[in-house]
């Protein structure tokens, strides 16, 4: 240790006391600060993280709470149709007609308005398909969502008794719930119900809750629907942090995306504001280190200046006692009761030289 503090002082050419006293009071103290700094660093790095991944767990949690409330009202309609006893009759029987038709729809339209499915749902349409006909009833007329509503009756598994959640071929501007009804007596599947939402409209206000920057991603094998534009999965890790749930029914994953460079530019505003912290401590240091130094060598800067007075042939004289500091002031003594011990010895040989 002591090789070091030598080869230290060489190196910095330390010249007096009181420019080691500062340099030594100034270092130990910027080390410390140093290290504590680090910690710091470290364990605020760790506590905005956590702090960032609760936030997002959070967000994904609200986002999953909305998605299961629209899962479940879509799920609502089936057994709201199924009890009512026009619309199942048509459907176990088959009916084709016109006249049949219109009833169902009817029906179909006054079971919406009345349990306010329409209201805020973001439904566009509601198709029960039987093979040979089809119910429907829409807040659009387009023959264009029609069609794809029909491609994706067409492409459903007919037989699964779950809810399924597809997309059109070609385009996510609609979201398709897609739900298989089965008869209570057979048990075999006599229709299929394809309920069409706006997705743009839908994914906006799973997101509308998040800090900006913050994305919302739905996929699975069929889809992507993101309420960000432009972005694609899977998530670029480098540039976004994401956490996700998965939803068996209908098969579906929610993830939350939040940009990385948030977190930075959080944590980077921690660490600035405590670098000026530290760095102001280290000036305050520098100047109290220095008045200190400056303290504690003025008595031996004070007592070199009279021993240097001294030898300029003043012997008669004596330091004055040093007041500050008890110790420079047994040195005064001691310096002045050497310098009696010298002038008495000198006058003793003085005064034998004459006898």
């Amino acid at each position: 240790m002591k090789s070091i503090l030598q080869k230290l002082q060489d190196k910095i050419h330390i010249r007096s006391l009181r420019s080691y006293t500062t340099f030594m009071i100034t270092g130990i103290i910027a080390l410390a600060l140093t290290l504590s700094g680090a910690f710091f660093c470290i364990q605020t790095s760790r506590t905005l993280r956590d702090a960032y991944q609760e936030q997002m767990l959070q967000q994904l949690d609200n986002t999953m709470n909305r998605i299961n409330e629209q899962v479940d009202l879509i799920d609502s309609l089936y057994p709201l149709f199924m009890s009512n006893n026009l619309i199942y009759d048509s459907l176990e029987a088959g009916l084709t007609d016109s006249h049949s038709v219109i009833a169902v729809e009817r029906q179909m339209t006054y079971l919406l308005i009345t349990n306010y499915v329409w209201k805020e749902k973001f439904i566009n349409s509601v198709s029960i398909y039987t093979g040979d006909a089809v119910y429907r009833v829409s807040t659009v007329n387009s023959p264009q969502a029609d069609a794809r509503s029909r491609e994706v009756y067409e492409r459903a598994d007919k037989r699964k008794p779950s809810l399924q959640l597809m997309t059109a071929p070609g385009g996510h501007d609609a979201l398709y719930f897609v739900r298989n009804i089965f008869s209570s007596s057979t048990g075999s599947p006599i229709a299929t119900m394809v309920i069409s939402i706006d997705g743009p409209a839908y994914i906006d206000y799973l997101g509308s809750s998040l800090d900006n920057g913050w994305f919302i991603c739905l996929y699975n094998e069929e889809l992507e629907l993101f309420s960000a534009p432009g972005k694609s999965y899977p998530i670029d890790k480098r540039s976004y942090l994401s956490v996700s749930e998965k939803l068996h029914n209908p098969d579906l994953s929610a993830v939350v995306v939040a940009p990385r460079q948030e977190l930075m530019q959080r944590l980077s505003a921690s660490l600035r504001t405590y670098l000026i912290v530290m760095l102001t401590i280290i000036i305050l240091v520098m100047l109290i280190s220095f008045a200190l130094s400056k303290a504690i060598t003025y008595p031996v800067t004070r007592m070199i200046g009279y021993v240097n007075h001294i030898s300029e042939g003043h012997y008669e004289e004596t330091i004055p006692p040093a007041k500050l500091y008890e110790e420079f002031n047994s040195l005064t003594n001691a310096f002045n009761h050497m310098l009696n011990e010298i002038n008495a010895y000198h006058a003793d040989n003085l005064e034998s030289s004459f006898f």
